[in-house]
């Protein structure tokens, strides 16, 4: 409006059944954002040539009503895309929600030997977000976010590098994309996800080696925090003050062994610092295939272990999470039974 109005107000603007799609040349030539139907409340609506510099406002209006249909967005990493049925949002309730989320490769990178997630979310909601902040400053300050019955598949390959044992090479991942794409900080009080799926697998380049991981998962973090000083080296690449998983029917699988290892229930607590397993196994195959799976892996020997129970407490978790080292004052394990099976003919 520059040189033909000073300035612009609107009490209500609505924008309905709009379409868009908006590309970014250094993401290629798949449109980075694309709605199949936007609607659009701005209240309070004002435009000058210092808007600019009201933080007070988002999109120069006092308030924002958003409710967005087929929404697809190209993840920083360009490997992935992010699709969700539905998205509303409102700076009045501070409400953000989402209907039926998935995040999956790109046709493009789906073959490839990166790393890559399959991700759907049936219903996330988040709550207490102050939207102007977060627009004005990228610092998202969250009083919730539920993630609901989630279920999250990833591939990731050890790279030839470090299988031959140097240092492995820098490399940008998704986590660091996503803070330098579009929040300076991220802070959550409490983050819950609740009843997921997990099925993890992880391969080597040369070698025929992979490791399955599967389970039941519920997770609770509370005084989240992500910024530039936390994406480190250390285990965890976010602050919290507290952490709670529960694991259910767990069954690790590594593919260069007869042996699979269960778990009925794994529990850790951070703020009571204990944790606790249950029907806990780590057994080999039962049926005729085992001769033949230990003369093909060069092994003549199985073990049978099960633990009915065992637990820790006074474990100093939280600091274990960040450091991966721990101690344990405390350690309690029930009924373990142990079997060791040798095969002569196979020495």
């Amino acid at each position: 409006i520059k040189g033909t109005l000073s300035r612009i107000a609107i009490d209500s603007l609505d924008i309905s059944g709009a379409s868009l799609s908006i590309s970014n040349p250094k993401m290629g030539a798949r449109p980075q954002y694309s709605v199949g139907n936007v609607n659009i409340v701005l209240e309070g609506f004002e435009l000058d040539s210092l808007a600019y510099l009201n933080k007070s406002k988002i999109l120069y209006s006092d308030n924002l009503n958003v409710a967005l249909n087929d929404f697809h967005m190209t993840l920083p990493d360009n490997r992935h895309q992010l699709n969700a049925d539905k998205l509303a949002l409102s700076t009045k309730t501070e409400i953000v929600r989402a209907d039926k989320i998935s995040i999956n490769p790109m046709r493009m990178a789906a073959d490839s030997t990166a790393k890559t997630m399959r991700i759907s979310i049936p219903l996330l909601e988040l709550s207490g977000l102050n939207m102007k902040k977060a627009y004005n400053s990228k610092e998202f300050n969250i009083g919730s976010l539920r993630i609901s019955m989630p279920e999250i598949k990833t591939r990731s390959f050890i790279d030839s590098i470090q299988d031959s044992g140097h240092a492995p090479k820098s490399k940008r991942n998704l986590l660091a994309a996503l803070h330098e794409e579009y929040f300076h900080s991220l802070t959550i009080r409490s983050f819950q996800i609740y009843k997921g799926m997990v099925d993890i697998t992880s391969k080597a380049f040369i070698k025929e080696d992979s490791l399955t991981l599967s389970g039941k998962l519920s997770l609770t973090i509370g005084g989240f925090t992500l910024s530039s000083s936390t994406i480190s080296d250390e285990t965890l690449p976010f602050l919290t003050s507290s952490v709670k998983i529960s694991l259910d029917d767990a069954v690790a699988k590594p593919s260069r062994s007869p042996h699979t290892l269960r778990c009925g229930n794994f529990m850790l607590d951070t703020r009571k610092d204990m944790a606790s397993i249950s029907n806990l196994s780590y057994t080999a195959e039962s049926d005729t295939s085992l001769i033949h799976t230990l003369r093909r892996l060069g092994k003549h020997s199985v073990m049978n272990i099960s633990i009915e129970k065992a637990g820790c407490s006074k474990a100093q978790l939280l600091a274990a999470l960040y450091h991966g080292r721990i101690n344990i004052e405390s350690l309690k394990i029930s009924n373990p039974r142990f079997q060791m099976s040798v095969f002569p003919q196979l020495k």
